[in-house]
């Protein structure tokens, strides 16, 4: 399962699970709850929405795909992509193409950054 670093810091997205956590998402959560954990700055989200917009404007999307998706992930995908200042569809697009070119994290890669203390604030 991926994540993404500011949603893991959102105080809502551990209010919403629906399911039992692993041991090392639990590690994760934990570590969240001390505080190991901090937002990008400001500049950082600004960044975001004109990488994601400047990315997914610049490629030709002329490929269509439909899928089945949860009403609430939906809900949650459209609300955090208003917050982002872009639209559902490019939020998905951009989340997407993160993914297929491994800039996501995956929450085995995050535990590991912990570990090694890249996440910590002090």
């Amino acid at each position: 399962m991926g994540v993404l670093y500011e949603d893991l810091l959102d105080g809502d997205f551990m209010a919403k699970k629906k399911f039992e956590l692993t041991r090392e998402e639990k590690e994760i959560e934990a570590s969240i709850a001390r505080g190991e954990w901090k937002k990008h700055p400001a500049s950082m989200g600004k960044a975001f929405v004109d990488a994601a917009r400047i990315g997914v404007e610049a490629r030709k999307k002329d490929a269509r795909t439909n899928i089945r998706i949860d009403p609430m992930d939906l809900k949650v995908l459209k609300e955090k992509a208003q917050t982002r200042g872009l639209g559902y569809q490019t939020l998905i697009a951009s989340i997407l193409h993160m993914y297929v070119n491994d800039e996501f994290l995956e929450i085995g890669e995050v535990k590991k950054m912990a570990k090694l203390g890249l996440l910590n604030d002090k």
